[in-house]
C-alpha cells in the first residue's frame, strides 16, 4: 500500500499509544501532577517519530558517522526515560515537605469507625488470618504491593520503564519493516530499469542508422585503402563486444565506460566532414571507480544526433573528468533540425535511471537556447 506508513503512524498515534497509557494509573498520576503526565506522554511521541524518521534510516544507511548518530539518539532516549523514570512526581508539582503525597497502588485504606458501645480495641473473634510462613499482606513505601514484581522499585518508575519499552519496541519494528519494504521496492525498480535499459541498449544505442554508417564508412576506409581501415574495424568489433558483455552487468569500472564514449566519438568521427569539430577530453584519477553501463553515452550520442551539419560548421565539444570520486560530464553542440518523433526521449529515460541508481547524489543541468545545446552531468561516486 502506497499509504502505509501513514496509516500505522495514525494507528499508533490515536489508539495505541492512549490505550497503553490508560492501561497504567495515569489518572492518579495526572491529579497528582498533570505536568509529568504531560511530559511523559509527548517524550512517548517524540522517541516513535525519532526512531522512525531518524534512527533507523540512520542504521540502514551504513557508515561509521551514521552509526555513532544512530547510538546517540538511541542514548538520548533511554536518557529521557531515565529522567521521567527517577524523577520524583512531586517535583513536577512544586510540593514540598508536608505537602508530598505518597504515591501507593489502589485507594487509601479506610480508617475503622466505632460507634457509641463499641470499644477501639474489642474484636469479636481471632486476629487476622495469614497462611503460615507468609506475612501478613501491607503496602511498602512508595510501592505497588504484595503483588509488585520489584516491591523496592516505585509504582510510576515500572511503568515509565515499561512504556518506553513498548514504544521503543514497536517503533522500531514498524521501521524496520517499512524500511526494508521500500528497500525491496528500490531493488525492484533498480531491476526493472536495468532490465529495461538492456531491451533498449540494442533499440536505441544500435540503431539501424549508426550501423549502417559505420560500416558505411568502414566499407569506404577499406575501398580506398586507407591504412585506419583495420584500426577501426577492430575499435568497432571491441565496441559491439563491450556493449554485449556490459548488458548483464550492473556496474563496470569508470575506465571501461570511458574507453567506450572514446571509441564511440572515434567511430561516429568517421562519418563527419570538413565542417564539423569535435574537440574530446577525458581525464580519469581513479580507475577502480565504478558507474552503470552504457549510462554515459546517451548525452554523448545526442551531440551527433543534433549538432552536425553537412552544410553548416560547427563544434561538438566533449569533456568527462573524474577528481576525488566526483564525475562530471560537460556537453555541448550546436543545434540544427532534426525529426522531433523521439528527440530527447534517451535524455529522459537517462534521468530516470540517475534517480534511482543516484537518488540526492547527482545533478543534471540541461541549457538550450536558439543555437546551442550544453549538458553537465555531476554524479558523486564515493
Amino acid at each position: 500500500m502506497k499509504y502505509l506508513h501513514v496509516y500505522i503512524d495514525l494507528a499508533f498515534c490515536l489508539v495505541l499509544l492512549p490505550l497503553m497509557v490508560i492501561m497504567l494509573p495515569v489518572e492518579r498520576w495526572y491529579h497528582h501532577s498533570p505536568m509529568f503526565v504531560f511530559a511523559l506522554v509527548s517524550s512517548l511521541y517524540g522517541v516513535y517519530f525519532l526512531n522512525r524518521f531518524l534512527t533507523v534510516p540512520l542504521l540502514f544507511k551504513g557508515g561509521k558517522r551514521r552509526m555513532l548518530a544512530a547510538g546517540g539518539l538511541i542514548a538520548l532516549s533511554v536518557g529521557v526515560a531515565y529522567l521521567l523514570a527517577t524523577t520524583d512526581i512531586d517535583s513536577f508539582a512544586g510540593r514540598k515537605g508536608p505537602e508530598r503525597m505518597e504515591l501507593h497502588d489502589g485507594p487509601p485504606e479506610p480508617k475503622p469507625e466505632f460507634g457509641p458501645g463499641h470499644h477501639k480495641h474489642h474484636r469479636h473473634g481471632p486476629g487476622p488470618l495469614h497462611k503460615p510462613g507468609f506475612p501478613p499482606h501491607h503496602r511498602h513505601k512508595g510501592g505497588m504491593g504484595s503483588d509488585n514484581i520489584f516491591p523496592f522499585v516505585p509504582p510510576h518508575t515500572q511503568g515509565v520503564w515499561l512504556l518506553f519499552a513498548l514504544v521503543e519496541t514497536f517503533s522500531f519494528v514498524v521501521s524496520l519493516l517499512l524500511q526494508t519494504n521500500e528497500q525491496r521496492a528500490r531493488r525492484r525498480a533498480v531491476e526493472a530499469e536495468r532490465d529495461h535499459a538492456q531491451i533498449q541498449l540494442y533499440k536505441n544505442q544500435i540503431k539501424p542508422h549508426f550501423m549502417f554508417n559505420t560500416l558505411n564508412s568502414l566499407y569506404g576506409l577499406f575501398l580506398t585503402g586507407n591504412p585506419l581501415a583495420l584500426n577501426a574495424l577492430e575499435r568497432f568489433i571491441s565496441m559491439m563486444r563491450y556493449m554485449h558483455i556490459s548488458a548483464d552487468r550492473d556496474m563496470v569500472s569508470i575506465a571501461e565506460e570511458a574507453d567506450y564514449l572514446r571509441q564511440y566519438v572515434e567511430m561516429q568521427s568517421l562519418r563527419l566532414g570538413e565542417t564539423t569539430t569535435l574537440d574530446l577530453e577525458i581525464e580519469i584519477a581513479d580507475h577502480d571507480l565504478t558507474v552503470p553501463p552504457m549510462l554515459l553515452v546517451t548525452f554523448v550520442e545526442n551531440c551527433f544526433k543534433h549538432g552536425v551539419s553537412s552544410v553548416e560548421s560547427s563544434t561538438i565539444q566533449i569533456s568527462l573528468v573524474e577528481k576525488d570520486g566526483i564525475l562530471i560530464l560537460k556537453t555541448r553542440n550546436k543545434i540544427f533540425p532534426v525529426k522531433q518523433d523521439s528527440e530527447h526521449v534517451g535524455i529522459l529515460n537517462s534521468r530516470r535511471r540517475l534517480d534511482l541508481l543516484y537518488p540526492g547524489a547527482y545533478t543534471l543541468d540541461i541549457v538550450s537556447d536558439d543555437e546551442f545545446f550544453n549538458i553537465t552531468l555531476k554524479i558523486i561516486l564515493k
